[in-house]
Formats: C-alpha cells, structure tokens, sequence
C-alpha cells in the first residue's frame, strides 16, 4: 500500500508540473520553518537541495526588491523561521552558514527573554539573546513578529502599535539591529494592522498565504509556503503546486454555482 501511494504522488506531481504554473519563470517564493529539532536536520538540508534545484537562494531584502522595483529576471527563493526556537541557532544555523544561504529569523521577544515556546504545551524551548547575535554576526536578517506572538486580527490599535513597537525596540536594545519586515503570527492581519504598520515604516508584511509572488506583488500582503518538515520535499512541492490552482478552482466554483442559479 505504500509503494502504491508513492506512486501515485509521483504521478500527481508530474502532472502538476506539467499542467501547473511554470516555476522557470521569474517569481519570488519564501519558504517559512519552525521548530528544527536535531533529529530532523537531515530533512531540513534534503528541502534546501531540493528546492535549491528550482531557485536561487536570496535574503528577504534582496526578495522584497526584486519584487519592487526588480529586476526579477530569474527564481528565486527565500528561506524565512518563525518565533525563535532553540532550534534555529543550534540546528539551523550551522546548516545555513556551511551551506552559505541567507535566510531571515522573525523573532518574539519575549519568548526570547523568558526562554520558552509559549505556543509550545510541552514546553520548548527559546532561543538566547547570545544566539540571536549569531544570527546576525552571520550575515542573515532579523524581522519582526510582534512582541509576543499576538493575532492582531483580533488587537485594537494601541495593542498592535505597542506589540510591533515594543517587539523593535527590544531587538535593537538586545542587538542594535532595526528590524524593517515583519511577519503576522499565524498569518492573521486586518486592514487595520496593515495600515498601522505601514505607518510606523517597516517596509514588509508578510502572512502564510501560499504562492509566488511576481514583480509588482505589494510588499505589505507578502505570501508564504509553510514547510512541514514531517513531509519530504516532493510531498511539500506537490502541496505548494496544488495550492496554486486554488484560485482558478475557487472561480470555477463560483462560475459554476452562478449557472446552477440562471438555470434554477
């Protein structure tokens, strides 16, 4: 049974490939991490082969001004970590820096400045201010993801000024670096949060929407294909490819249940 499911997910991402959007065309792609435990390190380097096939590998500043004002003349990727776990700096980054790819960490502060994954029930850990330094003295970037992990589709005003500000002003007292993208936890925004942050400079906002991203994409509504590590990377490249028939499927849909009431 589990070589007939092999199978069949091989000739799903063939026809995928052939029927789907051509990833040889120039576009901007960020692929999103999270927790990289030790035991899954062999994992993380297969996904970084494998989509190293497609892409080139980029920093999110670099992906964010190809988009703006090119030029986009080429794939290329991006490889982006959430939150702050221990992880990042033991496991990932000697990864990163033998394997010379850039890469942006969107940090929580205060899961930082306590030690702990609060998002975590069996209590992972966080990575140090020390490792954060790392991070940095490496030549890889910061971002923003809020002070303390809040959805702030669900905040008032004062609450996201004071979680963005706060989460920037404790990185560059920690670090001396001014963090200019911001990544929304779980993805949740609002027209609100978006303007607002907007306001206060950060040049980026990015969700977890799936997808390419073109030159002219906005940079305030910047997508993102989580990686779920439990997946091989031939799996994650079928999921990110069926996701891109999404919207065409959705008008379709659409298209269809409007007949269907013509008709009625």
């Amino acid at each position: 049974m589990r070589g007939v499911r092999s199978s069949l997910r091989s000739l799903a991402l063939v026809l995928a490939r052939a029927l789907g959007n051509d990833w040889s065309l120039p576009h901007w792609r960020v692929l999103c991490f999270h927790d990289v435990p030790p035991e899954a390190a062999g994992r993380f380097e297969e996904y970084v082969s494998w989509f190293g096939r497609y892409y080139e590998w980029v920093s999110f500043s670099a992906g964010c001004a190809a988009v703006r004002e090119g030029p986009l003349t080429h794939p290329i990727a991006t490889l982006r970590f959430d939150d702050g776990w221990l992880s990042q700096g033991t496991v990932v980054l000697p990864i990163l820096r033998r394997m010379r790819i850039p890469a942006c960490l969107f940090v929580v502060p205060e899961y930082v400045n306590r030690g702990t994954m609060f998002r975590n029930r069996a209590g992972g850990h966080a990575m140090t201010w020390c490792m954060v330094k790392e991070w940095l003295a490496a030549g890889l970037e910061l971002g923003n993801h809020t002070f303390s992990h809040m959805r702030l589709s669900e905040c008032d005003s004062d609450t996201i000024w004071r979680e963005v500000a706060k989460a920037n002003d404790e990185i560059f007292d920690r670090t001396e670096y001014r963090c200019v993208h911001f990544a929304y936890p779980h993805g949740r925004w609002s027209p609100r949060s978006r303007e607002i942050i907007r306001s206060m400079g950060l040049i980026s906002q990015s969700t977890i929407v799936r997808g390419p991203m073109r030159k002219g994409h906005p940079l305030e509504a910047l997508r993102a294909d989580q990686c779920d590590l439990s997946r091989d990377p031939r799996r994650s490249e079928l999921v990110m490819r069926a996701a891109e028939w999404a919207p065409w499927l959705r008008r379709i849909g659409a298209l269809v249940a409007r007949l269907q009431r013509i008709c009625l």
